[in-house]
């Protein structure tokens, strides 16, 4: 395990946050026909950061959008410790798609759990 002098270490960790940030915005950028993220395909990219580690990409899908977590493990190279550097975006779904998505929870949830009680109240 090497010790850097403090100028180093700080010159890494500002590139590798450049290049997090770099990719983060440039993912969340990639956006298919129905508003949703276009994934990377695997879990890292074919980048590395300032340890030459390769920079990893995780995706989460919400009901109404995504998140894009860009991240370095930093100097230490052990994923999930303090020392990594991360990024994340979230991207709302268009409103048309977003809306067809709560009209087929709604129709779900009426399937699994019965009859409409907006119905039910008008009769």
């Amino acid at each position: 395990f090497f010790i850097w002098r403090p100028e180093v270490r700080r010159q890494r960790r500002a590139e590798t946050q450049r290049r997090v940030d770099t990719w983060a915005d440039r993912l969340a950028g990639q956006i298919d026909e129905d508003g949703r993220l276009v994934h990377h395909a695997g879990r890292a990219l074919d980048v590395e950061d300032a340890w030459g580690e390769r920079i990893r990409v995780r995706y989460e899908r919400h009901l109404l959008g995504e998140t894009v977590t860009v991240w370095s493990m930093g100097p230490d190279t052990i994923d999930e410790t303090p020392d990594d550097i991360a990024e994340s975006r979230s991207v709302a779904l268009p409103r048309e798609t977003a809306r067809t998505v709560v009209e087929r929870a709604g129709e779900m949830l009426r399937e699994r759990f019965g009859r409409d009680e907006r119905a039910e109240r008008r009769d």
